[in-house]
């Protein structure tokens, strides 16, 4: 099963983290009281981290820190995952309960749940403790609730600024379709068609450096995803137009999945990005635009 680590968290609003003066160390957030037997499992100045995996059935998985029982968030290494006897595995052959020696840069966003972005090895210590994974399996039903698909589906974007790490939440924009059971199983839907995004009224800002990478963080991770972008220029002729057939050509922008499986694109600043999210439910259209910060 491929692994999303989409963040969806039960009725949370994301904030800005700041990665410098807000962030923890590893040995000063997990390491408090150190276990003596795991400091000799240094690698490049860095202690390992003693932790459980847990994964749900959508592949959806974190980790919690075994020292503190603290849950965090973290991406799994493409080259960086080994069994019991140091030989290399896929990040697919962790199991949920699997208790694991975690390195990385040190680094942990003060977020709850923590997030650890920075990971660099993990390896396998013992297989499926079903006694820790009783224990704290109920932080997957906590920060990955079972997709609410009578709603839309939200999206929230992930980017980093200088010394921060920032999540801003980004509303749907007037133009939608969407299918979905009602309790009586009755199908339902709900649509609208809306102005044309460079002439929305409201639209979201977010303040980046040009190149900046954005993961797009769904709460429902769709099957496709279209980017297309306009310049601010572009955007000021475009809101006084009458009609769609005069406004300016779209660009598109590359879309790729990252390793958590969701989509992430590369933003400059001084554009208006609009987003088209597709599901076998339907399809929904976000948008925001971009300056310098």
């Amino acid at each position: 099963m491929k692994k999303r680590n989409t963040v969806v968290y039960a009725g949370a609003v994301l904030v800005t983290i700041l990665m410098l003066g807000g962030a923890f160390s590893i040995k000063n957030t997990f390491f408090g009281q150190e276990d003596k037997s795991e400091k000799e499992q240094e690698l490049n100045g860095e202690y390992a981290m003693k932790a459980v995996y847990l994964e749900n059935q959508q592949g959806k998985y974190m980790f919690v820190d075994l020292t503190n029982e603290m849950p965090f968030l973290g991406t799994i290494p493409k080259d960086g995952v080994y069994d019991q006897q140091e030989e290399k595995i896929s990040g697919d052959d962790l199991e949920s309960g699997d208790v694991v020696l975690v390195w990385g840069s040190g680094a942990v966003a003060q977020s709850y749940p923590a997030q650890y972005n920075g990971i660099t090895k993990i390896q396998v210590k013992e297989k499926k403790n079903q006694k820790y994974e009783e224990t704290y399996k109920h932080y997957l039903d906590e920060f990955f609730p079972k997709a609410d698909l009578t709603q839309i589906p939200t999206l929230d974007l992930s980017y980093a600024q200088p010394n921060a790490l920032v999540a801003a939440s980004i509303p749907k924009g007037p133009t939608y379709t969407w299918t979905y059971e009602t309790e009586n199983k009755d199908k339902q839907t709900i649509s609208a068609d809306g102005a044309h995004i460079l002439q929305w009224k409201d639209m979201t800002r977010i303040s980046l450096e040009n190149g900046t990478q954005t993961e797009l963080l769904f709460s429902v991770v769709p099957e496709k995803t279209e980017v297309f972008r306009w310049s601010q220029e572009e955007w000021e002729k475009a809101k006084d137009e009458e009609s769609a057939a005069d406004l300016p050509e779209r660009e598109a922008v590359q879309v790729t999945d990252n390793q958590a499986g969701n989509p992430v694109i590369s933003c400059d600043t001084g554009y208006v990005y609009q987003i088209k999210a597709y599901w076998e439910n339907g399809e929904a259209e976000y948008g925001f635009y971009t300056e310098e910060i």
